[in-house]
């Protein structure tokens, strides 16, 4: 059995790539050393309008933020289980996010010879019980093995089989993972569960006519529902909810902060951004 994977493509638009894939069954019995060969680098990037890059190794192409690399070569020297290697992404995310690569065949996961076929399944191990066709990373560097089992193709007829198997990487929301501050600086994010530790001293957040004091901390950033704001005759009430209307700072002496309704969250609104300026602080809604 020998098959060839070539290079005819680039980039159609950011992070898709189309593999196309090559079987060919001889009336013989083949060479088992011949195998499939994978002979060229298969690259993914979100940095639009780039080619695939020829060789005989890994060729990663550097994004602003992510790169997915496949196995350059790889033999397939039997029906069953081969091992391909790993795929490979490197980059950055922004906290939240994850990166997510899919794989999807033309021929439904089958090699083709007109009416024939070679049914074969993508998988990360030989005893997975189920394929694999999407994976999630959430910290860069990572890898993750991946292999193909390939159903017994001794009695078919002869042909060049053929299939593509398309590749999508993007970037998309994940749960998100609440980060402990132990300083601030101009241009932080703070977001919902984030925190905020003040060892000495304190933050004067002029404007807005408040201090967050060492001895009140930690501080939770939180969404909230406030009752009662314009009425001066009472104090505004408070209810902690993850939909609520305004961002809010709790410290802990359970006492909320900034909770006079000016920072309103939108559908839009990822937190709270601060701003350093001449000798104090300023807090307003962060809009990405």
């Amino acid at each position: 059995m020998k098959a060839i994977l070539r290079r005819t493509t680039t980039m159609l638009c950011a992070a898709v790539m189309a593999v196309p894939m090559a079987l060919s069954v001889y009336a013989s019995i083949p060479d088992p050393t011949s195998g499939v060969k994978f002979d060229d680098s298969a690259v993914i990037s979100n940095e639009s309008g780039i080619s695939i890059g020829g060789g005989d190794t890994d060729q990663p192409v550097t994004s602003s933020d992510y790169t997915i690399t496949i196995p350059a070569t790889f033999d397939i020297a039997n029906s069953g289980w081969n091992e391909i290697g790993e795929i490979k992404a490197g980059g950055t995310l922004e906290n939240g996010k994850k990166l997510v690569v899919t794989a999807t065949s033309a021929n439904d996961w089958a090699l083709k010879s007109g009416e024939n076929e070679v049914s074969y399944e993508m998988m990360n191990y030989e005893d997975d019980s189920a394929p694999a066709t999407s994976w999630e990373f959430t910290d860069l560097p990572a890898s993750q093995s991946i292999g193909v089992n390939v159903e017994d193709y001794s009695g078919k007829p002869a042909g060049s089989y053929t299939d593509t198997v398309t590749f999508t990487a993007s970037v998309e929301s994940a749960e998100y993972v609440p980060q402990t501050f132990t300083s601030l600086s101009d241009g932080d994010i703070l977001r919902v569960g984030d925190t905020l530790e003040v060892a000495s001293g304190g933050y004067d957040f002029r404007d807005d006519g408040y201090s967050l004091k060492a001895w009140n901390a930690p501080y939770t950033v939180l969404r909230a529902n406030v009752e009662g704001l314009g009425d001066p005759t009472m104090m505004p009430t408070v209810t902690e909810d993850v939909n609520g209307a305004y961002y809010v700072i709790k410290g802990n002496n359970n006492n909320y902060y900034d909770f006079e309704g000016r920072l309103a969250a939108t559908d839009t609104s990822d937190g709270v951004i601060i701003t350093k300026k001449d000798s104090y602080w300023a807090i307003n809604v962060y809009e990405p």
